[in-house]
């Protein structure tokens, strides 16, 4: 039994020290090191609980997804104090970007997103199929970017028609006129993100052109 004035206490399962410091020494010198539970600070997507009845603090920093009975999923951002009744919990995933970087987001819907930095989200998997951080490209003043657009998508369909045969001039949905990608140089020096529709052009460049070009040839 430890004395009242050892600096050693029992908390959670494992013995701690009132300073802070693990590494203490026995009559013998030798090194005696006591190990401490720790949790992290903010909880993320592995926390997910089905609650009957209960409650849950969501901290300042942190964002959970909780689902009723329902079905339906409400989203809570901290710091707030939640009664849960016959729902499921879960916290979400924090993604950051900094000046120099984006957040790619696919959406359920299948759409794509560049958020340019600096900005944080919390991946929702009720809204998000997934977030991703992507780096910016950072030129300087010899650096050149050939980026290509891509077209617009093409117009809807015709409206569904039983058994009836579409009489007349022949729509443009289904005669579309070729659609072709944009180029685009950008030059730096700056700090190029590109759009869900854009695409930086890489090139691979190899020996001398044998022709007598003079240049590098492009593989």
């Amino acid at each position: 039994k430890l004395r009242e004035t050892s600096p050693f206490r029992w908390a959670s399962g494992s013995w701690e020290t009132e300073t802070g410091n693990n590494n203490h020494r026995n009559r013998k010198g030798n090194a005696m090191v006591f190990s401490r539970r720790s949790k992290p600070v903010f909880r993320g997507s592995d926390y997910y609980k089905s609650v009957w009845i209960g409650k849950r603090t969501v901290k300042e920093g942190e964002c959970a997804s909780i689902w009723g009975l329902d079905g339906c999923a409400r989203e809570v951002m901290g710091p707030r104090l939640v009664i849960v009744v016959l729902s499921q919990v879960r916290f979400l995933d924090e993604f950051c970007a900094d000046q120099q970087q984006y957040l790619k987001v696919q959406h359920k819907d299948g759409t794509i997103e560049h958020l340019r930095g600096p900005l944080s989200l919390f991946s929702n998997p009720v809204k998000h199929q997934s977030v991703e951080v992507c780096q910016a490209e950072i030129l300087d003043s010899t650096d050149v970017l050939l980026v290509s657009t891509a077209p617009p998508p093409a117009p809807g369909g015709l409206p569904r028609h039983d058994a009836k045969e579409v009489s007349g001039p022949t729509p443009e949905c289904l005669n579309p006129s070729p659609r072709v990608a944009e180029m685009r140089l950008v030059k730096g020096p700056c700090c190029f993100i590109p759009s869900a529709s854009e695409r930086v052009l890489t090139f691979r460049w190899g020996e001398t052109d044998p022709h007598g070009g003079g240049g590098l040839m492009r593989t």
